[in-house]
């Protein structure tokens, strides 16, 4: 049986949002606002150094993924293609270039993880890499920073692991956007 992990909400000052979804199973998991633009914010995006750090942050994990004994299990080989659509799928999520939707389309998302059986325990491990690998590639350090990308990973990983063990389509997570994350810092940061 499929579980809800989310109801993204919009913050009202965007032009983007997403049709109400199923009321969230875990009152715990603060997720963000999420909208496509905002006049006068930092973006995540911006934050984090743009295209060029945010691939490094990926070829990092990416590295880690594949060699990682409990995600190898998902990760079986190393795809010529990985690195840039994740690097385009965070870079466009975060408020940057809308590569990722134009190029690959988030249908893609949804295929790539049908029928994995993601485990809670590979869910965790690879928010752990993730936030590991923020370091190791010079991003920012700082805690909102830091908070938005932990809440960004915490949805996105629930989100691919309901579609990992969705039977049918009607199990599918309802997303079908790439989410546009804001964060506290980005008013601060101006």
């Amino acid at each position: 049986m499929s579980q809800d992990i989310g109801n993204p909400r919009t913050s009202g000052s965007g032009g983007f949002a997403f049709p109400p979804l199923p009321t969230r199973r875990e009152p715990d998991l603060d997720i963000p606002a999420i909208v496509h633009d905002r006049e006068g914010m930092t973006s995540l995006y911006a934050h984090a150094g743009g295209d060029e750090a945010l691939h490094r942050l990926e070829e990092i994990l990416y590295t880690k993924v594949l060699e990682d004994p409990l995600l190898g299990q998902l990760f079986t080989e190393r795809r010529a293609t990985h690195v840039d659509h994740l690097t385009w799928f965070t870079a466009e999520s975060f408020g940057g270039p809308d590569r990722f939707t134009r190029e690959v389309g988030f249908d893609h998302v949804i295929r790539v993880h049908r029928h994995l059986d993601i485990t809670d325990e590979q869910r965790e491990r690879f928010v752990e890499l993730y936030m590991e690998s923020l370091d190791e590639a010079g991003l920012p350090g700082d805690e909102p920073f830091r908070e938005a990308v932990r809440e960004h990973l915490e949805f996105g990983s629930r989100v691919a692991q309901q579609n990992s063990r969705a039977a049918t389509d009607g199990e599918l997570h309802p997303l079908r956007d790439v989410p546009m994350w804001t964060w506290k810092g980005g008013d601060e940061m101006d």
